[in-house]
């Protein structure tokens, strides 16, 4: 029977790590997904998760004895809850009734979470702390417990690299969903019939059979689900890639390309295309060489085509994205995209031009905005400088993002004055042309900014450009002069308190996140615009605050063993998904956005859980003082928290192949000094509790921690504060709680 609970707890972070990752990326399709989306979503299933071990787990074994008989049950609930919470994710906008078109706004993304995740969340860690009991009732050895955490951290890094490196791109949502199913039932009929509960073999057989006549519909299922959520839209295509859901509708006459919900372009794009694409080409007398990151798929290459340059480089990070292309767009793009003078490279850009030698006239940035820490890469100081290496003498650099051309709040213009101030901080002469989209060109030229736009009226006439939408007149339209002085008015109401974007202090990103929440919640705007002005020394103040809390809490209470236990957890948990951000944020600032090894990040963190809870569990029996040993531990994750980004910022001196390196060890170092908490705070807290209800807490404040690190480390104090202050509140933070252990460990005598 110890071997039903190995297999238990391994299949519990199987399911864990598959359902999480296929319904998450089925929200972020319908959330068009920024980072406080993606936050909300796993604060939600972190939460779900810590109630379900901190309450559900611990009523339910409270009332049933039979722990292994409460583990099929709630494994065979978990189960079935999985297709029907994915297929619900993906279909939630029809369920909601609301349109495709419409972008869903933070406390909308709140309670569809807390229906549909928040429930599979809470049942998979009530059955990690049941795993946990049915351990216990069959083992008297101290580190029993540390073993079904080592399992199950050991199957969610291997369903992570199983997915990431074969599922993913090969298999949909709805064709891995029923293998992991047939494999959860085919186990609950093995525990079955060793219990012999026949009417449970009966029933899982039946299910089993039942999952099995499905493969025959997966197809019907597949369509269904589609048409509902794109609803009002017909589906021509649908397809899912490493980097995410890539999917083609028709409404009417129009075709629109869909990347992970966010619209990538439409057939009804030319506009746009024609007007950024030529008042950019046209700001250069001679552009021969030319580099485009992103979205030249939907017309724009064909419209740099027009100039005649001799060489396109065209950047575009997922193959999908064109093959799927290719197969509805028209002639004319098709020819662009076969043209023997583009080269088509499927590379993360920023990694491009680290590598690239060669030099360009023009480089285009067509991207989204900077609604994520990934994406804002390209918006930073670091980036400009870059690319502005890579151009030749009188090369430029253009970019565009969301703006208004008559109508601008003090947060927009604080947000294109962020983009503006860190463009001009990395090239001598800037010009800007306002509208819908604001388009931003550099050079260290002076002749970008000079006869505006005469020159630029000549070299449309003797290019003979054949355009459907742009004419000379449009071109003194959008140098209007009342416009552009209206506009800079405003850029420059805010500049000053407009802060320069990094890498390492992604601001930008927060000014673009305010944007979107204020749109939803103009209310708070008041509230959104306290937080950027927080510093160092308000989080040092709130530390303080919140230690000496603490502190008094835990000194009137008469056995504040679990408290202190639950605080030491809480905090590792918090600082690590801080660490964590720091180091695959840093680690796309070199190598670009690579899906496989970002993958491989996530998975090291999960293995040096495993591996730190190995190493603790191993000696966890030898150890007399269990309290001294977990603050030993947490001293060293502390200054490790600090050397982290010190190494980070050392890394510009060290050979790539070496760095790559450094970069993997220091994300398992982080999952070990983590995973080796948890078997030493079960031990602790086993002087007092039971085993199962010390798993229940220490899981369960890992949980809480985690979540209260996404939010606040991810979408507040890294792009506020950067990265370095980041690590040094980590580290205070986890100094603090060492000092409150200390303080109560005579009187804890451990």
């Amino acid at each position: 029977m110890k071997r039903i609970a190995y297999i238990a707890s391994f299949l519990v972070g199987v399911n864990a790590i598959l359902s999480q990752t296929l319904i998450i990326r089925e929200l972020l399709v319908n959330f068009s997904g920024n980072e406080l989306s993606t936050g909300i979503i796993l604060c939600l299933w972190l939460i779900g998760g810590a109630i379900g071990s901190l309450i559900i787990a611990r009523i339910l074994l409270k009332k049933s004895k039979e722990s292994v008989n409460l583990f099929i049950k709630s494994f065979s609930i978990v189960s079935i809850i999985i297709p029907i919470s994915l297929f619900l994710c993906r279909i939630v906008k029809a369920l909601f009734h609301i349109p495709v078109y419409e972008i869903i706004g933070p406390l909308q993304i709140l309670y569809i979470c807390a229906m549909f995740l928040t429930p599979l969340s809470l049942l998979l860690s009530t059955c990690f702390v049941i795993c946990s009991k049915m351990l216990c009732d069959l083992s008297n050895r101290k580190n029993a417990m540390g073993i079904i955490y080592i399992l199950e951290a050991l199957g969610a890094a291997a369903a992570g690299a199983i997915f990431t490196f074969f599922l993913v791109g090969r298999f949909g949502s709805f064709q891995i969903i029923p293998i992991l199913l047939i494999i959860n039932f085919l186990f609950l009929i093995i525990v079955s019939i060793k219990l012999h509960k026949k009417s449970y073999v009966l029933i899982f057989i039946l299910i089993i059979s039942a999952i099995l006549f499905s493969f025959k519909h997966l197809d019907f299922i597949q369509a269904k689900s589609q048409t509902l959520q794109w609803k009002g839209q017909r589906v021509i295509k649908y397809v899912n890639s490493p980097y995410g859901n890539i999917t083609v509708t028709e409404a009417g006459n129009t075709l629109s390309l869909y990347e992970n919900g966010s619209l990538f372009f439409t057939t009804q794009d030319e506009a746009f295309n024609e007007e950024f694409i030529h008042l950019v080409m046209l700001q250069h007398a001679e552009g021969e060489n030319i580099l485009l990151l992103g979205g030249g798929v939907g017309g724009m290459l064909k419209e740099i085509l027009k100039h005649n340059p001799k060489k396109v480089t065209y950047l575009e990070l997922d193959p999908s994205i064109i093959d799927v292309a290719k197969e509805f767009i028209s002639d004319e793009n098709k020819s662009a995209l076969d043209d023997n003078r583009v080269e088509i490279i499927h590379e993360d850009g920023r990694f491009f031009i680290k590598r690239t030698g060669d030099k360009f006239d023009i480089i285009i940035i067509n991207l989204p905005d900077p609604t994520t820490l990934q994406l804002n890469r390209f918006y930073s100081y670091e980036f400009y400088q870059e690319a502005r290496s890579r151009l030749k003498k009188e090369g430029i650099l253009a970019t565009h993002i969301s703006s208004k051309e008559s109508i601008i709040s003090d947060e927009l213009a604080r947000y294109n004055g962020s983009v503006y101030k860190t463009l001009k901080s990395a090239f001598d002469f800037i010009e800007y042309i306002p509208g819908e989209s604001l388009i931003l060109i550099a050079s260290d030229d002076e002749e970008i900014i000079k006869r505006r736009p005469d020159i630029l009226i000549e070299r449309f006439d003797n290019r003979n450009l054949n355009t459907h939408f742009i004419t000379t007149y449009h071109i003194k339209d959008k140098y209007y002069s009342y416009i552009r002085k209206f506009f800079k008015e405003r850029l420059d109401s805010q500049y000053k308190k407009a802060q320069l974007n990094s890498d390492f202090h992604p601001i930008c990103f927060y000014y673009d996140l305010i944007l979107w929440g204020v749109q939803f919640h103009p209310h708070l705007v008041g509230f959104f615009n306290s937080i950027i002005n927080i510093t160092l020394f308000h989080c040092l103040i709130a530390i303080l605050l919140f230690l000496v809390a603490v502190f008094l809490i835990i000194k009137g209470k008469k056995q504040p063993l679990s408290s202190i236990v639950t605080l030491a957890i809480g905090t590792s948990g918090a600082v690590a998904i801080g660490l964590e951000v720091i180091i695959i944020l840093s680690f796309q600032v070199s190598y670009g956005y690579i899906y496989e090894k970002v993958g491989l990040l996530i998975g090291l963190f999960m293995l040096g859980l495993a591996s730190g809870g190995y190493i603790a569990n191993r000696f966890i029996e030898k150890i007399a003082k269990p309290l001294r040993v977990l603050s030993s531990i947490i001293l060293l994750f502390s200054i490790y928290t600090l050397l982290v980004p010190l190494a980070i910022k050392g890394m510009g001196y060290i050979a790539s192949s070496i760095v790559e390196l450094l970069f993997y060890t220091m994300i398992f170092l982080a999952g070990m000094a983590v995973g080796a908490q948890f078997p030493i705070g079960v031990a602790i807290l086993q002087k007092e509790k039971t085993a199962a209800s010390a798993v229940s807490i220490v899981w369960g404040s890992d949980l809480l921690g985690a979540c209260l690190g996404t939010l606040i480390s991810s979408l507040v104090i890294i792009p506020i504060l950067g990265i370095f202050q980041t690590a040094i509140l980590g580290f205070l933070l986890c100094a603090g709680v060492l000092i409150t252990i200390l303080a109560f460990r005579q009187r804890l005598q451990l």
